[in-house]
C-alpha cells in the first residue's frame, strides 16, 4: 500500500468509528441512582426518584427531592420549566433526569425532564 492509500483507509475507518460512536451514544440510558450516592456521579446525567418536599417556583424552579432520608436540590431553568407542569408538585413522587453538579458545596441536579409517578 502506498502512503495515499493508507491515509484514505485510515480516514475512512476514523469516520466510520465516529459515526458508530454517535449512534451508540444516542441509545445509552442515564443510570438510575440513589440520592445518597449522588456525589459519586458529579458531572454525569442520571435519573433520581423521590418525593418533592419543598418547591419554590419563579422563573427558575428549586425543588427539594427526598429519598430515604437524603435530600438533593433539583433546579429547573426557564427553558425546561416551560415543558414541565409543576402544579401541586409538593409531596408527589417524581422521577427526574438531569446532570449532577455541586453548587456552593451542595449537591444539585440540573433537571432536563421530570415525570410525576
Amino acid at each position: 500500500m502506498h502512503g495515499k492509500d493508507l491515509t484514505r483507509v485510515a480516514l475512512i475507518c476514523s469516520i466510520i468509528g465516529i459515526v458508530a460512536l454517535f449512534f451508540v451514544v444516542q441509545f445509552i440510558e442515564p443510570q438510575k441512582i440513589e440520592v445518597k450516592n449522588a456525589e459519586n456521579y458529579v458531572g454525569q446525567t442520571v435519573i433520581l426518584t423521590g418525593r418533592i418536599t419543598e418547591a419554590r417556583v419563579n422563573s427558575t424552579a428549586f425543588l427539594k427531592l427526598e429519598q430515604n432520608g437524603y435530600e438533593i436540590t433539583s433546579v429547573i431553568f426557564p427553558r425546561e420549566l416551560r415543558s414541565i407542569n409543576l402544579t401541586s408538585i409538593r409531596n408527589k413522587t417524581v422521577s427526574v433526569e438531569g446532570k449532577l453538579s455541586v453548587y456552593k458545596g451542595d449537591m444539585e441536579i440540573i433537571v432536563k425532564s421530570l415525570d410525576i409517578l
